[in-house]
């Protein structure tokens, strides 16, 4: 095969555990995600250097594999001789280790004690329906509430794949309680984020690198992958640089301001 670049993968062929156990598949049918929600692991041959994120990303975009892997579920497809220059891998911050990250949702009234959502008046964003205090926090500027997760909160890995289980594809069925998606989301986060404990303090520290990555075409006005803007549309690497390893997080589903 080709080589394309300075980096070399190759597909590992082992499932992600959270996304086959048998109660998270129904959850992702019900939730519309069993379709919309792909996640992929590469093996890569050298060592990874954050600095050097960007040249990583664009190989690993230029790789036959994962343009053929991504080919079905994007809607304009790019090129091996893509531009370095029309890639961008945006830094996620990926450093909570504890799920008490979410307590301020029952500390602010947004979910009751008993795990319950609380309920709003429908209206919708982005073609997408808000029908609870939940759905309203994670989307909307103008709720009161928006502000209990900073805007670096909002950028941790954990806050992405919480939202990502509770909006839901086109059609998701939302759920009443919130446990649903804090047992998901902590169950993904454990599959694909690499973590070590200090041996001096016995805190634990994430090791793995995240980026979302989009793509716009050579005039730079208009992103081609994702195939718009919609906060539900995105891509994320999550990068291990210890086992050289990468999954590549990739959500899609609704279109331009709403449903397909």
């Amino acid at each position: 095969m080709e080589k394309v670049g300075e980096y070399e993968f190759q597909l590992i062929n082992k499932p992600i555990p959270t996304l086959k156990e048998k109660n998270n598949v129904d959850l992702l049918v019900k939730w519309n995600l069993d379709q919309n929600l792909k996640i992929w692991t590469f093996s890569f041959d050298k060592a990874f250097h954050p600095y050097n994120v960007k040249e990583f990303a664009h190989d690993l975009l230029r790789d036959p594999t994962v343009m053929s892997l991504l080919s079905p579920v994007v809607d304009t497809m790019w090129t091996k001789d893509v531009a370095p220059e029309q890639i961008n891998a945006d830094p996620l911050n990926c450093t909570v280790t504890s799920m008490n990250f979410f307590e301020r949702l029952k500390e602010e009234k947004v979910v009751r004690p008993t795990g319950a959502i609380c309920k709003c008046f429908d209206e919708t964003y982005e073609g997408i329906l808000i029908s609870d205090e939940l759905r309203k926090m994670l989307l909307s500027e103008d709720c009161i509430n928006f502000e209990v997760f900073s805007d670096d909160d909002r950028m941790e890995l954990m806050f992405r794949l919480f939202k990502m289980f509770v909006i839901g594809g086109p059609i998701c069925q939302y759920e009443d309680y919130i446990d649903p998606y804090l047992d998901i989301t902590k169950s993904l986060y454990k599959d694909i984020v690499c973590v070590q404990k200090n041996p001096n303090s016995e805190e634990l520290n994430v090791i793995s690198k995240v980026v979302q990555l989009s793509i716009v075409n050579e005039g730079k006005k208009k992103k081609i992958f994702p195939s718009n803007e919609n906060d539900q549309n995105f891509a994320f690497l999550i990068i291990d640089p210890l086992k050289r390893h990468v999954h590549l997080l990739h959500c899609g589903g609704y279109g331009k301001g709403g449903f397909w």
